[in-house]
């Protein structure tokens, strides 16, 4: 099955189900009419291609299959509204990720300089090899450690243009 077909939220419908036994009952937790329920379980039912539920005195019973489903499902539906729930917090001094700038010759002269000084006071990881790594790199992306070699070029560059303005 191809998940990107899928509507996720007919496992939330399931879920319900599966835990109410009842589709009016399911409907009212997830805030939805009951009509919207049974429309979701057909869809369901057609995507799985099993009944899922039998209707008894008792309430919707759900089949081998649909029992075979409930642990996994339960289980992906808890850990994603664990994920979700969480607050992101991201820590300069600790984060693994990668950073791509790309500054024009005027952002390396004017922005670079205070980004470097704000990275020497160890407020973030750099991984100096990975640096280096990129300043030899033949990509057009320019590296922090080019930016000291072209430091006075820019400068020269600068002041020409503040001169014929």
């Amino acid at each position: 099955m191809d998940l990107r077909e899928f509507d996720l939220n007919l496992l939330l419908v399931f879920d319900q189900i599966l835990k109410t036994r009842k589709l009016s009952r399911a409907a009212e937790v997830l805030g939805v009419t009951q009509p919207a329920i049974s429309r979701s379980l057909a869809r369901l039912r057609a995507l799985l291609g099993d009944e899922l539920f039998h209707r008894t005195p008792t309430g919707m019973e759900p089949t081998a299959y649909a029992a075979h489903l409930a642990g996994p499902l339960a289980m992906a539906l808890t850990t994603l509204g664990q994920a979700l729930s969480q607050d992101f917090v991201f820590t300069p001094t600790t984060s693994q990720r990668n950073f791509t700038l790309r500054l024009t010759d005027i952002g390396e002269l004017t922005i670079l300089p205070r980004l470097l000084r704000h990275l020497a006071l160890g407020s973030v990881c750099i991984h100096r090899n990975q640096i280096m790594a990129q300043a030899r790199c033949t990509k057009p992306m320019k590296a922090l450690t080019v930016f000291s070699h072209r430091r006075a070029i820019l400068r020269k560059r600068l002041s020409l243009l503040k001169k014929h303005s």
